[in-house]
């Protein structure tokens, strides 16, 4: 069992990116993520900063009526981790 602390970073692997050669119609078509509720409970428990091996974090399509925030100085790249400790 995994537990979720104040302060920690939540990264999401989903194995989606092995369907871009396998099957490149879907991959692009939609893809898996957090939703607003999976949104809210990070939040609860305090989590500081989350990624995933997709290339948005949230599911696609969209929840209905999701809207789009905005962070004044937020950053967002892409990473190769080596390791996490």
């Amino acid at each position: 069992m995994v537990e979720i602390r104040q302060g920690d970073v939540v990264i999401f692997h989903t194995g989606w990116l092995g369907l871009i050669d396998k099957d490149p119609a879907r991959y692009a078509s939609a893809e898996p993520g957090i939703g607003r509720e999976g949104a809210r409970y990070l939040v609860s428990k305090g989590v500081v900063a989350v990624g995933a091996d997709t290339w948005a974090v949230e599911a696609i399509p969209f929840e209905k009526d999701a809207g789009l925030y905005k962070y004044q100085g937020a950053v967002q790249s892409m990473i190769n981790p080596v390791a996490i400790r």
